[in-house]
């Protein structure tokens, strides 16, 4: 996770688990988990995002306009490039998904974390 403009910060969009597949300069494939209940803060990437649900439900939300996709296993959404976006479990037993990030070299921006420096 050291790719790209921005790794994820320490303590900032923690996993309960998570299984890096492939990390290449332009392609990222991880399987994470989430514990339950459990949500990252917003965020967004310079590349996409395609989320497969494993187990669990896991949800997907995108801002402006807020959209909610909420994944049950085999079921998949899309989130573009650039697309603010957050991933939680709402449920009482862990989430599972694979996630497919490609286009870009691997980066993350928490949305919340930098709008607070700026304060």
């Amino acid at each position: 996770m050291t790719r790209g403009v921005c790794a994820r910060p320490p303590g900032v969009g923690d996993v309960a688990g998570e299984v890096l597949l492939v990390d290449d300069e332009a392609t990222r494939v991880a399987e994470l988990e989430l514990a339950p209940r459990q949500a990252l803060p917003w965020h967004f990437h310079t590349n996409f995002d395609r989320m497969y649900c494993l187990s669990g439900t896991v949800v997907v939300e995108t801002r402006m306009p807020l959209v909610r996709h909420e994944l049950r296993p085999g079921e998949h959404c899309h989130v573009p490039a650039r697309k603010a976006h957050r991933v939680l479990n709402p449920g009482a037993a862990p989430a599972r998904y694979l996630i497919v990030q490609a286009g870009a070299p691997y980066d993350y921006f928490p949305i919340d974390a930098l709008a607070d420096k700026r304060a």
